[in-house]
């Protein structure tokens, strides 16, 4: 998904939509280093990593992808929905990625390829409007704020 030693600083930190920085936060550039905060920084260019509150903001590319990913974890793995919900990332954290990052072609392009390989793909991405009718389902909620989106 995203570089190596980004990864690594991820470890099982929850996923927030927020843009805070704190002052136990570590702010770390496309690569995973760790860079001084100088001046106003765009989210689009950094992570930043809070090691108290162990929480993880990903850079703006790969919000969409991350939400698809869990979603489809849910589905795939239906006995880990509340770990995923609420340590990795929030339900309403999930679909507004999902819909403020819309499903793009190196996404579709990897769908198809894990397809060739192992015979399975993310429904999310192939469809993606079937994400927040299974959201309703998980979460027993009406989620029509969500359903007039244009995919």
């Amino acid at each position: 998904l995203y570089p190596c030693k980004v990864n690594i600083h991820r470890s099982n930190y929850k996923y927030i939509s927020d843009y805070k920085i704190y002052d136990t936060s570590v702010i770390l550039d496309y690569n995973g280093n760790k860079i001084d905060y100088r001046k106003p920084m765009e989210d689009l260019d950094i992570y930043i990593k809070t090691n108290k509150k162990q929480f993880f903001l990903p850079r703006k590319e790969y919000r969409g992808e991350i939400s698809r990913a869990c979603m489809y974890f849910i589905n795939t793995y239906p006995n880990y929905k509340d770990v995923i919900l609420n340590k990795v990332i929030d339900p309403y954290t999930l679909l507004t990625w999902h819909h403020e990052y819309p499903v793009q072609y190196y996404e579709k392009e990897k769908n198809n390829a894990v397809n060739s390989l192992q015979e399975n793909r993310n429904i999310y991405v192939s469809y993606p409007e079937l994400l927040v009718l299974d959201m309703e389902l998980l979460l027993n909620k009406d989620l029509s704020i969500f359903k007039k989106y244009k995919y």
